[in-house]
């Protein structure tokens, strides 16, 4: 779940240092191409291919939440709950606080110089 505040927070040095990682766990082209997608965003469809698991999605959709709105919808908490435990919702929101402290620094900052370097996108319909 680590890359899902990418989204919103775009940097080039923290995703040259996460998508390995999340490549080495499984994901792929297309796993990182609904993640970036924002069109989707704090919506029932996030993953309008059926790419992500259904954990994955109900992780992307409350870090949307917490992201963008930071209050989060009972309903979006509620379908968390069915699928992740206690430990892990809380988890799931402090790498998502934490993620986007740490990425709005980076930019901010332009930490490796590297805050105006974009980040490449993948079409989903290139795949």
């Amino acid at each position: 779940y680590l890359l899902y505040w990418y989204r919103y927070n775009p940097t080039s040095t923290t995703r040259i240092e996460h998508e390995p990682i999340g490549r080495k766990e499984g994901l792929t082209s297309k796993h990182l191409a609904i993640i970036r997608d924002t069109s989707t965003a704090m919506s029932e469809d996030v993953d309008p291919v059926g790419i992500l698991s259904e954990a994955q999605r109900a992780a992307m959709i409350y870090t949307d939440w917490m992201t963008k709105n930071i209050h989060v919808p009972q309903k979006v908490f509620d379908d968390l709950k069915i699928l992740f435990d206690d430990k892990q919702i809380v988890e799931i929101r402090f790498i998502a606080a934490t993620y986007n402290m740490v990425s709005r620094t980076l930019i901010a900052l332009d930490v490796g110089d590297k805050a105006d370097i974009p980040v490449p996108e993948v079409a989903i319909d290139e795949m």
